[in-house]
């Protein structure tokens, strides 16, 4: 009987476990989320949970993680921004641009 309540304890557990534990891409997701931009004083972009935000000019797209690459969908799929090798070191988002070979650098805006 002791040996059944502690394989269920173990096997309760380990469920649990695995159903909070999370994705890289999840982590990555959840920091992405805040307002992001250059050393001026407005933020560029506000990334939210569904959606990649332009303050200026007022626009936002659907965007897409599949790794550590960022995908932004614009309506004509001509144009879509790819990033990969997106990395989050304290309040600076480092975004790597494979099309024009630059790494976009970007700062936590916390006001």
């Amino acid at each position: 009987m002791k040996n059944t309540f502690h394989l269920f304890t173990i096997i309760i557990v380990g469920v649990l476990s695995c159903k909070n534990a999370k994705a890289p891409e999840d982590k990555l997701k959840i920091n992405l989320i805040g307002k992001w931009g250059g050393l001026g004083e407005k933020p560029i972009w506000d990334i939210r949970s569904d959606s990649f935000y332009f303050i200026e000019p007022a626009q936002s797209y659907y965007y897409q993680l599949f790794g550590d690459t960022l995908i932004v969908d614009y309506p004509d799929k001509i144009k879509n921004l790819n990033f990969g090798k997106i990395r989050i070191d304290a309040d600076t988002l480092f975004m790597h641009d494979y099309k024009n070979n630059f790494t976009r650098i970007s700062y936590r805006y916390k006001k």
